[in-house]
């Protein structure tokens, strides 16, 4: 019986397997644990909490969920400097541009003469005290007459001829260009909708219903959609560009919301010296609408990981914001490894910082080269080591996580992925270690949808990323979109050529 008995124990090996069963479970119980806490903590700051908050305060009571996993040998945790804080330069006073309109309000003595001699008294010096005033938007009428003349003998006429700069921009309206400028810009630069538009024309004594508004906009973008289009066949052309996406509500009857949610694409050249951006409307966001977006390009282009650029045939650049936000995001319940990941990125943007300052004040091509090899060598020496410190760590965290929904596991996840796009950036000192340039391209486009709400149509919504393409090139390049469109417009709807010359803000002149 014992030999019996002693046979149907369990081995060392079948123990030592229930016990690391066992831990594992109580592992992935506690991980779970710490999950949903770490839900409930975000679902009550989303409805009670400031929404300014930015830090979040731990439990003492919670633990890390790795608190008792050290990092490997391999890579030791470093002592970090403090980097000193941004000193911000006193603010000059501005000048008063010189060609603003001037107002004088003189204050002379009330006496002429001098009351002790009787003598006429004579200027010898002014005090100017200048100051900035406005004057509402006001309105004019503006009347073009033609002329007619007839000879009285033999009774042949002449008459006097428009010039096509001043051909109405719309026919049959009574909007000139300047007029039709303010409103796309106001519409596009400053994102005020049409609807606020005609309640301020209103008050200042011209009504515009906000749809007569809408219908010109429709027909601005129409005429400035071949300008668009150049735009886009320039950056094309480029080798190396950002790209992004953004949602956009659009009006549409055929569906039972009657709203649908498209997409603005968009697309920024990085150069300093010539910047670009394009923006372009499709209804998705898959596969198709970025092929058709991006058309022939087959550079190199820098993006988020939106599995829509998965057949980019071109070099691809991965975005190292994104991957920071979600060590961020998992800082929340994984403090002290999301903080070492997020140190080792400090690092890297450190270097970038540093190689900025840099850049050549009075920007010449020999001298812009010349910066561009110096910073493709100090990233491969001091950008790369610290890039495979990252990897090191990533993979030594991934084999401790469990749980696919934690946030930890799906940060390195995502890195680790897509990690040879991170690491691209330290081969050609053109590219940026993230795209935040076309990122704050979007932000027009997210402080306009908090105004527009929606687009009326798609056709509406492919003459705002028209508009948009236009309007926000000018800013891009420093110059004015009131004077560019007050320019151009007449010369767009009298246009008898397919010739653009002169006439895109990649080479307009005042």
């Amino acid at each position: 019986m014992s030999n019996a008995a002693e046979s149907e124990s369990p081995s060392y090996e079948e123990l030592a397997a229930v016990h690391a069963a066992t831990l594992d479970q109580l592992t992935r119980t506690e991980q779970e644990k710490e999950l949903y806490r770490h839900r409930y903590e975000e679902l009550r700051r989303k409805l009670f909490g400031r929404s300014s908050e930015q830090r979040h305060v731990i439990d003492p009571g919670q633990e890390s969920l790795f608190e008792a996993v050290e990092p490997p040998s391999s890579v030791p945790e470093e002592n970090y400097t403090e980097v000193p804080s941004h000193q911000r330069q006193k603010r000059r006073k501005k000048v008063f541009p010189e060609d603003l309109p001037i107002d004088e309000v003189i204050y002379e003595p009330t006496e002429t003469h001098c009351e002790e001699c009787g003598e006429e008294l004579e200027e010898f010096s002014r005090d100017i005290r200048e100051e900035i005033e406005y004057n509402p938007a006001s309105f004019y009428r503006r009347q073009h007459v033609t002329v007619h003349c007839s000879c009285p003998k033999c009774k042949a006429t002449v008459s006097g001829e428009v010039p096509p700069e001043n051909h109405p921009v719309i026919p049959g309206s009574q909007v000139g260009p300047s007029f039709l400028s303010h409103v796309m810009v106001s519409k596009h630069c400053d994102y005020i909708p049409y609807y606020r538009q005609s309640q301020m024309y209103e008050r200042s004594g011209v009504f515009f219903p906000d749809k007569t508004l809408s219908l010109y906009g429709m027909r601005v973008g129409e005429l400035c959609q071949p300008v668009a289009r150049y735009i886009k066949q320039v950056v094309l052309s480029l080798d190396y560009l950002q790209a992004d996406e953004t949602r956009l509500r659009v009006l549409d009857h055929d569906k039972e919301a009657n709203a649908h949610t498209g997409q603005l694409w968009v697309m920024r050249s990085v150069s300093r010296e010539n910047p670009i951006v394009v923006y372009e409307y499709h209804q998705g966001r898959g596969k198709e609408d970025a092929k058709e977006f991006l058309g022939n390009f087959s550079g190199a282009l820098q993006t988020d990981a939106l599995a829509s650029y998965d057949d980019f045939a071109g070099t691809r650049l991965g975005c190292m914001t994104h991957a920071r936000r979600k060590f961020v995001a998992a800082k929340k319940i994984s403090e002290k490894e999301s903080a070492h990941v997020l140190k080792l990125i400090g690092q890297l943007y450190k270097i970038e910082a540093d190689l900025k300052k840099e850049y050549p004040k009075k920007p010449k091509e020999k001298k812009i080269i010349e910066w561009l090899k110096k910073r493709e060598k100090i990233r491969k020496e001091k950008s790369l080591p610290v890039l495979h410190k990252i990897r090191e760590y990533l993979h030594f965290l991934k084999t401790k996580c469990l749980l696919e929904t934690h946030p930890l596991t799906q940060a390195v996840s995502y890195m680790l992925s897509r990690f040879e796009q991170f690491c691209v950036y330290t081969t050609d000192g053109r590219y940026e270690i993230d795209n935040n340039p076309v990122e704050q391209a979007i932000r027009p486009v997210a402080i306009g949808r908090k105004n527009w709400m929606f687009a009326g149509s798609h056709k509406g919504a492919e003459m705002t990323a028209v508009m948009m393409t236009v309007i926000q090139t000018c800013k891009l390049r420093g110059i004015n979109p009131h004077h560019y469109l007050t320019n151009i417009l007449p010369r767009l709807a009298s246009q008898k050529t397919t010739s653009l010359t002169g006439l895109t803000p990649l080479d307009w002149k005042m």
